[in-house]
């Protein structure tokens, strides 16, 4: 089970823009992480290998944001005002997470066993 968190980051480009993306996953765990002040909260998140995994993306900032999750292949843009969402079954490891347009301050780790 993911824990809640927060993912986000400035730009323009990869992932999809403001609509939502990805399988939805008719049972597995549901995660809302919000975007705003050039950061993620929280750093670290955990969830339940080869269960389906839904990370829905709410930027409450002024900018594009975006959540890369390179191993997972999620990477998924929304634009400010906006929700994306993308769904995946993540094996067990850990997983670098962060903003393909700031890289530096929005980054964090996903722990899945």
């Amino acid at each position: 089970m993911f824990s809640a968190g927060l993912f986000a980051a400035c730009g323009g480009g990869g992932g999809n823009s403001d609509t939502a993306s990805g399988d939805t996953a008719s049972s597995g765990t549901a995660l809302t992480v919000n975007a705003t002040d050039f950061k993620f909260d929280p750093t670290t998140l955990t969830a339940k290998a080869g269960e389906a995994v839904t990370f829905t993306i709410k930027n409450d900032g002024k900018v594009t944001h975006n959540l890369t999750i390179e191993d997972l292949k999620v990477d998924q843009d929304v634009k400010d005002g906006k929700t994306a969402s993308q769904t995946v079954t993540p094996k067990a490891g850990s997983f670098e997470y962060h903003c393909n347009y700031h890289p530096a301050s929005m980054k964090g780790t996903l722990t899945v066993s």
